[in-house]
């Protein structure tokens, strides 16, 4: 079953012009959608074109068969490129915070937060303050809060691009345990081929702006992924070019 579909999406900044032009794709329910392509191409705009953050110039994007943003029992999960975290508040308190508009039972907040952090790995450390984690750690709240809401699509904006290369590896093999668990269907944009080709069901090859999709490309090696593998190699070989055309 198709999830999420967006229509020849068309968006034009009055001060940058077209940055997406007639992007046209369909992510199925479960599925890891990876955009990948170069600085500026649009990737984070599509995310906030999908989000409803963002009305397109042109074109319409459907969330489980409805126009996005007019459905109220559809929720979106969106973890960005910084853990966004509220200082004042504690770990689990950040991760409340996100349910407050749409449960008003205090106690049922804090089973839900409670079960996300487990779910993150972060359990026990529920009263700790924000500034006491690492990066990697800011991020898993940031995950858990998105996580939290339940969403049947979850946005991913470069999220693990500040951390470094060990802890970027521990995360992505964490997350992706917790999608293959909990069936999210995720979009995921970066501009790491290496995280791309580990994560994605499908890869979404964008060209410079104006972005078009170059290729659309399906995975069928099960996670997890052996990227030295013959098949892997003369894949990531054929992205490469299409990257750098």
């Amino acid at each position: 079953m198709v999830l999420l579909e967006l229509r020849e999406v068309t968006v034009t900044y009055p001060s940058r012009g077209r940055i997406l032009d007639q992007i046209s794709m369909s992510v199925r329910d479960g599925e890891i959608a990876c955009i990948l392509g170069p600085t500026g191409c649009g990737k984070t705009t599509t995310l906030r074109v999908i989000s409803s953050i963002l009305k397109p110039s042109r074109g319409q994007v459907m969330i489980d068969g409805h126009p996005a943003g007019n459905s109220n029992r559809l929720r979106v999960g969106y973890v960005f490129q910084e853990p966004r975290l509220l200082p004042w508040r504690s770990i689990l308190g950040n991760v409340e915070f996100a349910l407050e508009p749409v449960e008003p039972d205090r106690e049922k907040r804090h089973r839900i937060a409670s079960r996300s952090l487990k779910l993150v790995g972060l359990s026990g450390r529920e009263e700790e303050s924000p500034q006491n984690l690492s990066g990697g750690e800011m991020q898993r709240v940031s995950l858990a809060r998105s996580l939290a809401l339940e969403p049947s699509l979850l946005l991913m904006d470069e999220p693990f691009s500040s951390l470094d290369v060990g802890t970027r590896k521990r995360l992505l093999d964490h997350f992706v345990r917790i999608i293959e668990m909990t069936r999210r269907t995720t979009v995921f944009v970066t501009h790491d081929l290496f995280e791309a080709m580990y994560l994605a069901d499908r890869l979404i090859v964008y060209s410079r702006p104006p972005a078009r999709i170059k290729a659309d490309i399906v995975i069928e090696d099960e996670r997890p992924r052996d990227l030295a593998s013959l098949d892997i190699l003369r894949l990531r070989e054929r992205i490469v070019e299409l990257v750098e055309d």
